[in-house]
């Protein structure tokens, strides 16, 4: 029994917070700092994993009957995506309908200003799914490629 009393009294006060500290207090005065991190680059949505860049697709004309789109493309370093970067390889847009297992008429790529591009001559021959394909090339070969997936 007196095990026991010896016990409960040892748990009741022995897990006590002694009342002479301030539990809002930290050492040197300072006030306490939470925690704070970092932010996180953000997340683009089209990544080259190769050449480490960003790519930010974006709609200047769309490709409706006749019309030829206009693609606008800004190349950039995920860690600053504010700062528009050229790829040092060359750039090319491809239009490709996975289900039928073919493209559509070549475009033109077309550099605006560093980082800023144009894909020209957008044009989709039939209604489907479609993937915009933005590669990364030295010559001919495909060194880098991200792919959007559109319904046209």
């Amino acid at each position: 029994m007196i095990r026991t009393l010896f016990f409960i009294t040892l748990f009741v006060f022995g897990c006590a917070k002694p009342n002479y500290q301030d539990p809002k207090a930290s050492p040197n005065n300072n006030p306490p700092t939470p925690d704070v991190k970092p932010p996180k680059p953000p997340v683009c949505e089209l990544f080259f994993t190769q050449k480490r860049l960003c790519v930010d697709f974006n709609w200047k004309q769309k490709n409706e009957g006749e019309q030829l789109g206009i693609i606008e493309l800004k190349f950039y370093a995920q860690e600053t995506p504010q700062t528009y970067v050229d790829p040092d390889l060359n750039i090319a847009v491809v239009l490709w309908m996975p289900s039928m297992g073919h493209g559509s008429t070549p475009t033109e790529v077309v550099k605006i200003k560093t980082g800023e591009y144009e894909a020209r001559e957008v044009y989709f021959i039939m209604p489907g799914e479609w993937e915009i394909r933005i590669q990364l090339k030295k010559d001919k070969e495909v060194v880098d490629q991200v792919a959007k997936a559109i319904t046209h």
